[in-house]
């Protein structure tokens, strides 16, 4: 196996142990890859299960809220962080040896996906934790001055995916207001 470190903070990081960075397109090509941690969670766990490579997850206390949901040996192949050095080796010679079992967890991996992390679902749950803080919160607090209430219509200008995911998923009142000043405006742009 190649792999090698892409950062090393410490100085000291021998250059045999350290690689240069494949880009995202480069990694698809190949039929293996792993998910391993930095500093916190793997943002982009989601989209090595639908790369079409199997996916060999280090177990890590560190978790994006559905990560739960998914079993292992039935969306991903785990690796022991404790044991990496011996069990990644072991595990990616068992995936080669059982090519037919590897290829029916990667495609368990982009199916639940594909089926439980849908704009939607993930919309939804970011709505069911906020109105949990809500309630949560002891006090009513007060509307800011000058404050506009977002809107829909005041990511005009913004990235089109964002603008269309607003109109998509937003209730009906954040669709279009006519509240100003453009806070989305104001702070990209510094103008209203």
């Amino acid at each position: 196996m190649d792999i090698k470190l892409t950062f090393c903070v410490h100085k000291s990081c021998e250059p045999e142990i350290t690689g240069t960075a494949l880009s995202w397109e480069e990694q698809l090509q190949y039929k293996y890859i792993l998910d391993a941690d930095g500093l916190g969670s793997v943002f982009r766990s989601k989209h090595l299960l639908i790369s079409g490579s199997l996916v060999f997850k280090i177990d890590t206390p560190i978790a994006q809220f559905w990560a739960t949901e998914i079993r292992p040996w039935i969306h991903f192949v785990p690796v022991s962080w404790h044991d990496l050095e011996d069990d990644l080796p072991r595990k990616v010679k068992w995936a080669m040896e059982h090519d037919a079992e590897a290829q029916r967890i990667m495609l368990n991996g982009h199916r639940w996906v594909m089926t439980h992390l849908t704009d939607a679902n993930v919309a939804w749950f970011q709505e069911q934790a906020l109105n949990a803080i809500a309630q949560r919160q002891a006090e009513e607090f007060p509307p800011i001055p000058g404050a506009a209430k977002f809107c829909c219509n005041h990511l005009e200008g913004a990235d089109p995916h964002y603008r269309s995911k607003c109109i998509e998923y937003a209730p009906q009142h954040m669709l279009t207001c006519d509240t100003q000043p453009n806070a989305f405006k104001i702070a990209c742009t510094g103008t209203s």
